[in-house]
């Protein structure tokens, strides 16, 4: 958009001047001159074309238009109780952070860049998303809703062993500690709001979940030393089953029990290599080893 000022038809031999003249916020970005395009462009308004010495007929043109943009406009807003940078115009090819800042109370229920929703809602205040490299205008906007009520819980331990770090968690979600035990430790104990839970000691690690959380909670976890353990290597010979070998802590019981097949019968059981008395034997036979403080083998023998 612009204008152009010609001395239409000029003496031969004489000079001959055309002006170009733009209007506002527009530039020449093209002069063609008998089908040649000047050099230079774009060129400053107005611009003054001269024909020296007018020896024959000339045409010309040029070519109005909006200069490039240098800058875009980053349009952030949001909805409901939060803040939210100021929108701005931007150099073109630069960076541009928009802060979104939850009230008290609230939280960043969503975010929508573009027309597109972030994933990962609800986001953490302040939350910050950058534009890198601008080539164009951009919006984006935030939704701020009441918050859900959050309660604290809190893990701890003593003794040799980890545990999930203290959280505050939504209401009506759901949490999981996890215990975990040093090596040559145990969990011995767990108790949860006061209450010890029944069990112990405790396979590590060990997962406690709160369900549909409506309160605070606190819950610790007691690592002892673990007690040694001693394998019960219990097998067989015949038609008949024994229970599996098993480690057993010291100090406590442990019972292998032999059941024949139908049919069989216990003909012998060996304890660390020694013959029971009492051969046969009834079917079921339970054998306990108390106060367990090494290791045993033992086996039976089935027969027809």
């Amino acid at each position: 958009s612009g204008t152009v000022t010609a001395a239409g038809e000029v003496v031969g031999g004489t000079d001959a001047l055309v002006t170009f003249t733009v209007d506002p916020t527009y530039q020449i970005s093209r002069i063609v001159v008998d089908g040649v395009e000047l050099p230079g462009a774009p060129f400053a308004s107005p611009y003054v074309y001269t024909f020296t010495n007018v020896t024959k007929a000339h045409s010309l043109y040029a070519i109005f238009a909006l200069p490039p943009a240098t800058e875009f406009l980053i349009n952030p807003y949001k909805y409901g109780g939060g803040t939210v940078t100021a929108p701005t115009s931007v150099a073109v090819g630069s960076n541009h952070t928009v802060t979104f800042t939850a009230d008290p109370g609230n939280q960043i229920s969503r975010i929508v860049v573009d027309g597109v929703d972030l994933p990962g809602a609800p986001f953490a205040s302040p939350y910050d998303y950058t534009f890198s490299n601008v080539t164009k205008a951009h919006s984006l906007y935030a939704i701020f809703e009441v918050a859900a009520p959050t309660y604290l819980i809190n893990p701890y331990k003593y003794g040799g062993g980890t545990v999930t770090a203290p959280t505050s968690v939504a209401k009506g979600s759901n949490h999981t500690v996890t215990f975990t035990a040093d090596p040559g430790y145990q969990i011995s104990r767990v108790v949860v709001d006061g209450v010890d839970l029944p069990g112990g000691p405790f396979a590590s690690p060990y997962d406690y979940t709160f369900t549909n959380v409506t309160k605070a909670h606190s819950l610790y976890a007691i690592f002892e030393v673990a007690a040694p353990t001693y394998l019960i290597n219990s097998y067989k010979y015949g038609g008949g089953t024994v229970t599996a070998p098993t480690s057993v802590a010291k100090g406590s019981n442990h019972t292998v029990t032999f059941t024949a097949d139908p049919g069989y019968q216990i003909s012998r059981i060996v304890v660390d290599g020694v013959d029971l008395p009492g051969a046969p034997f009834a079917s079921p036979y339970d054998y306990t080893f108390t106060n367990v403080t090494k290791a045993h083998s033992l086996y039976a023998v089935f027969v027809q």
